[in-house]
């Protein structure tokens, strides 16, 4: 049997039999192995890198995957359903409390807020009303506003944090909505309601406003009012995307 040796500009030779070829033999395992090393030499090297796998990734549930803290999540709900209500009946009562959302990593935080701006527009397309895709983008347009509004006299203006809480805000307009829809025809009293939710809403999100947003040295205090006119205008356009029956 004849062997032939070929060598590639001097790298490691591939050998192989040239019966084996005519015959339509495949190379030996020491065969594709030199085959391998030669092609290697024109390969970048990190094609060749394995990574090592990490098998506590796999432990991780879906909600940590996406980084979902759902406790977060409900703390910062009950806050804004339960606390302006105390803050403006009961202040005297009140002793302080932490906001949710006063750590760094809360004020990124973004499944939650967005989850209640899209279950407020799916009670809306439950109920059939033909302009709740509007929803998401009233939110996301208020937020921006906010945003280069607050930049002129906030610290630690940023998107993230008026989408934040500006999203939070929605949680108050949830139950008038359902209301709306249930008792179409109580319209005086479903007006009010509304009234009543918007300011509800406004106040929950200034409050917020005021426990993690701080103002700038050389701004002053009542600079801070200027926040409401979003704020406001975004619940406003919300509320009125349930028309009047």
């Amino acid at each position: 049997v004849q062997t032939v040796s070929v060598d590639i500009k001097g790298e490691c030779p591939c050998t192989y039999t040239a019966a084996s070829k005519s015959l339509g033999l495949q190379p030996t395992m020491r065969q594709r192995h030199q085959n391998l090393e030669v092609r290697s030499h024109f390969l970048p090297s990190w094609v060749w890198e394995i990574e090592d796998h990490d098998d506590s990734q796999d432990d991780q549930s879906i909600l940590e995957e996406l980084n979902i803290d759902a406790t977060l999540i409900a703390k910062s709900v009950k806050w804004q359903l339960i606390y302006p209500f105390q803050w403006v009946f009961l202040s005297f009562l009140l002793t302080p409390q932490v906001h949710p959302l006063s750590t760094p990593s809360s004020q990124q935080e973004f499944w939650g807020p967005f989850g209640v701006v899209c279950f407020y527009g799916m009670i809306l397309w439950l109920a059939d009303l033909p302009h709740s895709p509007w929803v998401l983008v009233i939110w996301l347009l208020a937020s921006t506003f906010s945003d280069i509004v607050g930049r002129n006299f906030l610290q630690n203006s940023s998107l993230s944090i008026h989408s934040v809480i500006l999203g939070y805000s929605v949680t108050n307009l949830v139950p008038i909505a359902i209301l709306s829809i249930i008792f179409k025809k109580e319209m005086f009293l479903m007006d009010i309601l509304k009234l009543c939710s918007i300011f509800y809403a406004t106040i929950a999100a200034f409050i917020t406003y005021l426990h993690i947003c701080f103002i700038s040295s050389n701004a002053k205090e009542s600079t801070r009012y200027l926040l409401i006119m979003p704020t406001f205008l975004m619940h406003v356009y919300l509320i009125s995307l349930i028309p009047r029956q």
